[in-house]
């Protein structure tokens, strides 16, 4: 293999800085976000500026805020408030930082590897992953050379704890190079730059957290809180349903990526130059590639897939000096670039690119005629459709290139807004309330208040005063630790004076699973107050107590068994537990594993199916009678006149056909019912009929 990257980076970092180095770090500046993203009524918006209200009313990350963002989420994204200037400045520094350990990683394809990043990077994010990439093919190649070469590794060292304040998943990351960075240094001889590799970390970590207006003995409670992100596979995966003809073509991509990154790592982890430098470059980069691939297909959708794509693109051009790639390599470029063309206009939309482009073709077809149904898998018909309508095919095909877009978008509101005089940046601000204040009729209240499940732009927009529960997305609370802590909200005596609460879970989720054991605390501590608002239930504070459930008994069912329940039963209340099998935990450290769904009957004889996500199912909730909006909530808890028909019959627990081949779950789990009685608030008129009074028996009865 030659000297390897030794030669290589001397070479690099020898040579003169040309033209186009400079270009090249220019497009990498120009890919940050550097137009604030404003307001709007989408459910990531609200969570984006909820997280940037609560944090400039001084909340604390890791205690008051249980979230995977942190006191420097503006870093990540680019929302406009208070912490945009600050989180602009350091992006722009992780930005330049990159843009010289990339240079030196890969030489004389800079600015081709540049031109790629200023074209596809979606995001700060995706960005931020290429950063920690290169780190350690940076440290390889600068290996012992003077300490003025190893600046940008210096700066790499002091910039990294803002990505981890910036999002709690970066930590574990960020700890591992820190720890495989400062070891590979000490086993070469050079103490010095290790132990000031880690001093320099600790004191940037504990500056920037100061420098966010956090005190610093609330660190540890922030850098400890993993428990927002333990259960996010199993909640949070998700599956587009690419599958045609019987393959399933998101497993084959899965396969493909780690394929790829096998081979990346093959062709990179040898020329390390020597063993210690090897195993270091291959644990390094191990651990960068295992992260950013199981974060793209944990939730299959979004920019999240394309960024292991584009850092095996990135990665498979890091070979500074070598005038040729090698086979292998270009072979894994080609096939990186290739993915990332193909799936960056699809996974950003969430598959809904590739929903434009059917509908554009059953469009073509019923108006020549043709039953749709017979030809939308025939190769014949889509041949000649994008022979005789090139125009109509090409433009349902989204651009490939997402990073340009944005690179687009951030131009023209930066443009728009330095002509106006800021004007633009005020009417779209104006435009998008205008958006949200329709979408939310909400009446205006004194006191606190706090919305259920995610819409917190209603309540900013109406200028209330929000009290966060402290996982404030209803859809986040994974575990029963963190519905536990939201439940404590409620029972407190800080507990908001008005809630407005929808029923809208996310991904068909069972509406029950997002916070239902918190349903008590909203029968038993408030009280309707006026017709609902649209779909919002209003609710005041009351004088009352949380209800309290017994548990009378249980029952082991299996996967797939029904479990009949009687029409006769006002109210079902039932909590489940499941285990994930030795295999089905292996399998959750890289991939996902097979959905459940939950299938019911109510005793009208409707059927409905819903995503069943078992750890936030381990507390009590109630099961029964089915509850999907927030008007049959109130006939539930409050008006008493919830008619029988919404009962559950029976249900069935089962696998869903979802991507994942791997049946992780065990087969039995079981079903634990429970009695509940509700404290009624003094000021309430109505008692609520189906949680007054303890009426389930202790088993039911199994389907024979």
């Amino acid at each position: 293999m030659g000297q390897r990257y030794d030669q290589a980076s001397a070479a690099a970092t020898a040579e003169q800085w040309r033209a186009a180095d400079w270009i090249g770090i220019l497009l990498i500046l120009l890919s940050i976000d550097f137009f604030p993203n404003l307001p709007d009524a989408s459910l990531d918006s609200s969570w984006m500026n909820g997280l940037t209200a609560a944090l400039a009313q001084g909340a604390v990350p890791g205690s008051d805020l249980l979230f995977t963002y942190g006191p420097l989420a503006s870093l990540l994204t680019a929302y406009a408030g208070p912490g945009f200037p600050l989180g602009l400045s350091l992006a722009l520094a992780i930005a330049a930082t990159f843009a010289v350990l990339l240079r030196i990683c890969t030489g004389h394809r800079f600015l081709w590897v540049a031109a790629l990043v200023f074209l596809l990077s979606p995001s700060n994010e995706a960005l931020f992953y290429l950063f920690l990439g290169v780190i350690p093919l940076a440290a390889i190649h600068i290996g012992s050379e003077p300490w003025a070469s190893r600046v940008p590794l210096i700066a790499a060292a002091v910039l990294t704890p803002a990505m981890t304040l910036a999002k709690l998943s970066f930590l574990p990351l960020s700890t591992a190079l820190l720890v495989l960075t400062c070891a590979h240094e000490a086993a070469s001889g050079r103490w010095r730059a290790a132990v000031a590799g880690a001093a320099l970390f600790g004191a940037s970590l504990v500056a920037m957290w100061l420098l966010s207006s956090q005190a610093l003995s609330d660190l540890p409670a922030y850098l400890l809180d993993g428990e927002i992100i333990k259960g996010y596979t199993s909640a949070m995966e998700w599956d587009l349903g690419m599958v045609i003809a019987g393959v399933n073509l998101q497993l084959i991509e899965t396969l493909l990526i780690y394929l790829t990154a096998a081979l990346v790592l093959g062709v990179l982890v040898p020329r390390a130059g020597g063993r210690a430098s090897g195993a270091y470059l291959l644990m390094a980069l191990a651990a960068v590639l295992a992260v950013v691939i199981k974060a793209g297909v944990v939730r299959h959708g979004g920019v999240h897939s394309i960024f292991p794509w584009m850092l095996l693109c990135v990665l498979t051009l890091s070979l500074a000096g070598a005038p040729r790639l090698p086979g292998l390599a270009r072979l894994s470029f080609a096939v990186a670039l290739l993915m990332t063309l193909a799936l960056a206009p699809i996974y950003r939309g969430d598959g809904r690119s590739v929903s434009n482009i059917v509908a554009a073709a059953r469009e073509h077809a019923q108006t020549q005629g043709l039953d749709w149904q017979l030809v939308k898998r025939s190769p014949g018909y889509w041949r000649r459709y994008t022979v005789a309508v090139p125009s109509q095919f090409l433009g349902s095909l989204p651009s490939p290139l997402s990073g340009l877009a944005e690179r687009v978008h951030n131009a023209i509101g930066l443009t728009l807004a330095l002509i106006s005089g800021d004007e633009s940046m005020r009417e779209a601000t104006s435009r998008a309330h205008r958006e949200i204040l329709d979408a939310c009729p909400l009446t205006r209240v004194a006191g606190s208040v706090d919305i259920y499940p995610t819409d917190i732009n209603c309540l900013l927009v109406h200028g209330m005063a929000w009290n966060p529960r402290p996982v404030f997305q209803s859809y986040s609370a994974y575990t029963p630790s963190l519905q536990i802590l939201n439940r404590a909200h409620i029972v407190g005596a800080d507990a908001p004076d008005h809630l407005f609460v929808d029923v809208k879970p996310l991904d068909g989720r069972l509406p029950v699973l997002e916070e239902g054991n918190v349903w008590f605390c909203l029968a038993g501590r408030y009280r309707p107050s006026g017709a609902m608002q649209g779909n919002f239930l209003h609710l005041t504070r009351a004088r009352g107590d949380c209800d309290t459930t017994r548990e009378t008994g249980m029952h082991t069912a299996r996967l797939g068994e029904p479990i009949i329940l009687s029409c006769d039963r006002p109210q079902v209340v039932a909590s489940f537990d499941f285990r994930a099998t030795e295999f089905g935990r292996l399998a959750l450290l890289f991939y996902k594993i097979r959905r459940l769904t939950i299938d019911v009957q109510t005793c009208d004889g409707e059927t409905r199916s819903y995503r069943f996500v078992p750890s936030m199912a381990t507390l009590p909730l109630p099961l029964s009678p089915l509850v999907e909006n927030a008007r049959e909530l109130r006939q539930v808890l409050f008006d008493g006149n919830m008619p029988p028909g919404r009962r559950i019959k029976r249900f069935v627990i089962r696998e869903s056909e979802s991507e994942s081949p791997i049946p992780g779950w065990a087969t039995e789990y079981n079903v634990r019912w429970y009695e509940a009685a509700v404290s009624t608030p003094a000021a309430s008129n109505a008692m609520p009929a189906v949680f007054a009074l303890p009426q389930f028996p202790s088993l039911t009865s199994p389907a024979p």
